[in-house]
Formats: structure tokens, C-alpha cells, sequence
């Protein structure tokens, strides 16, 4: 078995990518801070789309694949771009608002990630004041998550036919048939060849003398 081994945690303080609205306007005071300590169940929370929580100060921790930073929405505007370079699109992105950009109303808000160059958040409304966010960026590559399945491949060609296998053994013997019925009587046959003539037979004992004939008439 083949074992996989995380990158280690390096500890240090990287400040810097200020983010901009969509309009080009750069918002000040807007840090990147890279995540303490991601573990295996905050990554698979950000798969579900869970938000996290802002950090509580601005010491900040990196470990390879996983950036974290905050961003303000722009009064009346729509959109904000981040500038965040490690955005591929792959990434995960996770958004959590620090405030209601409609005060008090419902909002909705999506996110599209621009490879090498950052991110923009959008709101579906004009926000009404300057609205806080924090953000989370994680790169499933860099952190040894698997990638998503390729195609599947052509169909290999049919391989050659294997051998032919025993014979088996001969089953029983059936249980047997019912007698048929008695066919038809045929049609006579010819008259055959007449027989040879047989032997004579032997000469039969003499007969009885007769009576005497009766007198003639006198001449």
C-alpha cells in the first residue's frame, strides 16, 4: 500500500493582494492570510460549501493549497474581483459574509474563479453599504485530493477465443416413451411362382370285379 504524505506546516506572515471591484476600483486595507492548520474535515466541509469563520487576528499560518483572506463589497455595486494568483479552475472557494449587504433583506451571491488572476464574488442586489467578507481558496491539487475521473477509454479489441473445455459427464438415462399405435395393415403381396410338378404316386391296390352285364338280344 502506498503511503501519502502531507506537506509541512510552515508557520510565517504573508500580507499583500488588495482586492478590486469589477469596476477597477482597489478596496485598501484588504489582506490575503493563508489558513492554520487546514485539516482533512475542514477541506471536505468546503466541498459542501460551508463558510468559515473570519480568524481572529492577523498573524497568519500557510500550508501548501490553502489560502484565506478578506475582501469588502463596494457601496451600490455588484461585484467585487479579488486578485488572488494561486485561483486555478479547480479550486475550491469558499465565501463567508461578515454583514448583510442589503442590511436586512435576502440576497443571493456566487462566485467565478478567474485562473492566475483571482475571483469575483457577485450579489444578486446593489449592496447598501460596504460589506465585509472573508474567503477561503483551495487547491485540491496541491493538497493530494483525488481529481475527477477521466473518460473512459475505447473498448480494447476482443481477445482471442480460449480453449475449448471437458466434456461432461452423460446425463441420466430418460424416463421411456409411450408404446405408439399398431400401424396399418399393408396391401396383399403378388401371387408367387406355381410350384414343379410333384413325383407319381404309387400304384393303388386293384378294385372290385363288377357285375355281370346283362344278356344280349339273340341274333
Amino acid at each position: 500500500m502506498t503511503e501519502t504524505r502531507r506537506k509541512p506546516l510552515t508557520l510565517g506572515r504573508d500580507a499583500g493582494d488588495d482586492a478590486t471591484a469589477a469596476d477597477g476600483t482597489s478596496e485598501p486595507g484588504v489582506t490575503r492570510r493563508r489558513a492554520l492548520g487546514l485539516g482533512a474535515a475542514a477541506v471536505g466541509a468546503l466541498g459542501l460549501g460551508v463558510g468559515l469563520a473570519r480568524p481572529r487576528d492577523a498573524a497568519a499560518a500557510t500550508t501548501s493549497g490553502a489560502i484565506a483572506g478578506t475582501g469588502t463589497m463596494p457601496l451600490y455595486m455588484t461585484s467585487v474581483m479579488v486578485s488572488q494568483p494561486a485561483v486555478t479552475n479547480t479550486s475550491f472557494i469558499a465565501v463567508t459574509w461578515l454583514a448583510n449587504p442589503c442590511i436586512s433583506g435576502v440576497f443571493g451571491f456566487w462566485v467565478v474563479p478567474m485562473p492566475g488572476q483571482g475571483f469575483v464574488l457577485h450579489i444578486s442586489v446593489p449592496a447598501l453599504r460596504p460589506t465585509p467578507f472573508s474567503y477561503l481558496v483551495v487547491n485540491a491539487a496541491e493538497l493530494d485530493l483525488p481529481g475527477p475521473t477521466g473518460p473512459t477509454g475505447a473498448t480494447g479489441p476482443t481477445g482471442a477465443t480460449g480453449p475449448t473445455g471437458a466434456t461432461g459427464s452423460v446425463g441420466p438415462t430418460g424416463v421411456p416413451g409411450i408404446t405408439g399405435a399398431v400401424g396399418a395393415t399393408g396391401a396383399t403381396g403378388p401371387t408367387g411362382a406355381t410350384g414343379a410338378t410333384g413325383p407319381t404316386g404309387a400304384t393303388g391296390p386293384t378294385g372290385a370285379i363288377g357285375a355281370t352285364g346283362a344278356t344280349g338280344p339273340i341274333g
